[in-house]
């Protein structure tokens, strides 16, 4: 950047060690002897001042216009980083206007990003969602596959193995245990592994971000050309419980007096509570839920706080001028806002909205985009800025959105057992495939779900229906289908039999 200032305005201004701007000559003109510097001096300072604030102010002016401006793309292949947060809900994040300073970096970002602001997970369960997002596939064509497996099936490609064939090395680290490439005591088949060069799911399994980016960084070091970067954080997932050395913002108090499973963070006791079963722990309240929802914060800030020090590294390296960078979530949680906890339950906004951070190498950042869209649509984004097909892709490439070419107004659906759900960015309609029971919901004015507004809003009620019908029919679905209720009702099955779901 010092040397395309210099090129600005030849010689004029130079950088200070500390960054400032200094004022030297130009070397257009020859330097003044001893009798012409007297002269000078004698001569109105109001001039001589006139003249040092112009050339200052033009300075200034350019060095403005130049930060204003989005850097030139890079020359060549660009690299791909995409942040997934596991169980990160967009509403609980301050960039995304929550109350609470929770993501204070991310908003200090969001400067030079484009953000959605409604962004739609495809489920509300890991498994489905994570193979969704990498394969640009809805999950309908995904239920018969994860009642089985969660392997990516082999007919569909996966993000990393288009950008393999095109170059990048593919490198993951993941904290989950759900997306690996190895068998885990959950997913006892791994298989998310395909396309990938280095799938490192044994170094930070369950450890926090930190664990994560230094491996990360150590990859990266072994790699010289451009590259695909996957990295599946676990900090916001259950149980919340940030690490010793996060300075904690929402719960500050002495915790010493809580039973040991809640200071440990861990719901499953009013999990079951809520749900009717014996909480298997002493002293269980749905009291006790406020603590936990805080410790949700304290994960979102502790998450924050290190993605701010991935990028910082990243660019010490020279590598994000060269990178688009994408933040996505596969899921939210709920905390009884639905009369529910936890996930993997339900299409409700709490578990199906999600954050969608997008910055891309020169491209004017600061950008709300309002208009609803998928995570399904993050592959065909990536791969049209490769230069890649996306033909045969469910999703559509955002980039006329990015780069403001189009305001089309779009439909986001999602699925989660046998509910159904599709939404325009502020209407809402969830739909059960069993009972053909269906709720419109108004989410500028009732962002938690709470009230049918299907007879306060006809048309846009009877929009949606249609557009998820189509959409329905698309891949087999109709209201009371036997095999697609099956399908849905078996994947919960499994997810419960291996301790997923409670």
């Amino acid at each position: 950047m010092r040397q395309a200032v210099l090129n600005l305005f030849s010689n004029a201004v130079k950088y200070t060690e500390d960054g400032h701007v200094a004022v030297q000559p130009t070397g257009g003109f020859p330097a003044a002897s001893g009798t012409d510097k007297s002269r000078m001096q004698r001569r109105n300072p109001i001039i001589a001042a006139a003249i040092a604030f112009a050339i200052l102010g033009t300075a200034a002016f350019g060095l403005r216009t130049y930060l204003d401006r989005p850097a030139p793309p890079p020359e060549g292949p660009w690299n791909v980083i995409l942040l997934l947060a596991d169980t990160l809900r967009a509403d609980r994040m301050s960039v995304y206007g929550y109350d609470r300073a929770t993501t204070p970096a991310l908003e200090a970002r969001s400067n030079g990003a484009t953000v959605f602001e409604r962004a739609r997970s495809q489920t509300a369960c890991t498994p489905t969602s994570v193979a969704s997002l990498l394969t640009s596939r809805y999950p309908a064509e995904l239920l018969s596959w994860s009642s089985k497996s969660f392997a990516i099936p082999e007919s569909m490609q996966t993000l990393p193995e288009a950008l393999q064939a095109a170059g990048l090395r593919t490198i993951a680290v993941s904290a989950s245990e759900i997306v690996r490439k190895t068998p885990s005591n959950i997913n006892r088949t791994g298989g998310f592994g395909r396309g990938f060069d280095v799938f490192d799911d044994e170094s930070c399994t369950r450890q926090n971000a930190r664990c994560l980016h230094q491996r990360a960084m150590k990859h990266l070091k072994e790699t010289t050309g451009p590259f695909f970067l996957y990295l599946h954080y676990m900090d916001v997932h259950h149980p919340y419980l940030p690490p010793r050395h996060h300075t904690r913002k929402f719960t500050a108090g002495d915790d010493k007096g809580l039973p040991v499973w809640l200071r440990s963070g861990d719901p499953d006791p009013i999990i079951r509570l809520h749900r009717g079963r014996p909480p298997g722990q002493r002293d269980v309240s749905l009291d006790q839920l406020p603590f936990l929802s805080d410790r949700y914060d304290e994960e979102i800030l502790y998450l924050d706080g290190e993605i701010e020090r991935l990028l910082r590294s990243l660019d010490g390296r020279g590598l994000l001028r060269k990178s688009i960078v994408i933040l996505a979530s596969d899921h939210g949680e709920m905390f009884l806002e639905q009369d529910e906890l936890n996930h993997c339950l339900g299409v409700w906004d709490t578990v199906t909205r999600t954050p969608l951070m997008v910055w891309i190498p020169g491209l004017t950042g600061g950008r709300r985009v309002d208009i609803a869209v998928e995570n399904l649509d993050v592959m065909p984004t990536v791969l049209d800025y490769a230069g890649l097909p996306t033909d045969a892709l469910e999703g559509e490439s955002l980039r006329p959105l990015l780069e403001g070419t189009s305001n089309d107004p779009r439909l986001a659906f999602s699925s989660q057992g046998v509910r159904r759900s599709v939404d325009d960015g502020r209407f809402k309609l969830i739909f059960d495939l069993q009972n053909g029971a269906s709720r419109l919901y108004d989410l500028h004015a009732d962002p938690f779900e709470r009230s049918d507004a299907s007879s306060t809003h006809p048309d846009e009620n009877r929009r949606l229906q249609d557009g998820l019908h189509a959409w329905m029919a698309g891949h087999g679905e109709t209201t009371g289908d036997a095999d697609a209720i099956e399908r849905s009702r078996s994947v919960e099955k499994r997810l419960q039999s291996l301790g997923y779901l409670q």
